[in-house]
């Protein structure tokens, strides 16, 4: 965006005078699905957890219906679509189609703490309040 494509001598023309140039700016409009990186195009694709799981196939139409590896790589971004939540009779099953858990070592005098969900919004520093240091240094 923004490249500029200079053609030197081309510009008006009169006898005695020296022909100016045509400079010519390329200004990219953006595209629902593709962005572009240099002469690559880059796509994000949502794909459902059995998806990335036990395969899948999609169809990407092209700008111009061409190979993309004609002109630039084509990279896919894929977001894998993680269910709310998995019913604990199923976790059995689960595990033996996947890979083994790796095994944690917890020391003795570990902390044991309960995970929830953390809003950035709701628990954004207030003036005043420092801007360095994580969010359980301080205790409100």
């Amino acid at each position: 965006d923004g490249e500029k494509i200079i053609l030197r001598g081309e510009g008006d023309q009169e006898p005695g005078i020296e022909p100016g140039d045509i400079i010519i700016v390329i200004e990219e409009k953006p595209h629902p699905l593709f962005r572009r990186r240099g002469q690559d195009l880059i796509v994000n694709m949502e794909l459902e957890l059995v998806e990335a799981l036990c395969g899948f196939h999609k169809v990407i139409e092209t700008l111009d219906q061409q190979s993309p590896h004609d002109k630039g790589k084509l990279i896919i971004h894929f977001n894998v679509k993680f269910p709310e939540l998995i019913s604990p009779d199923v976790c059995p099953q689960l595990e033996t189609c996947l890979p083994p858990r790796n095994e944690c070592i917890i020391p003795d005098d570990a902390e044991e703490v309960t995970l929830r969900e953390f809003d950035p919004k709701t628990h954004a520093r207030r003036p005043g309040h420092g801007g360095g240091g994580n969010y359980y240094d301080e205790r409100r």
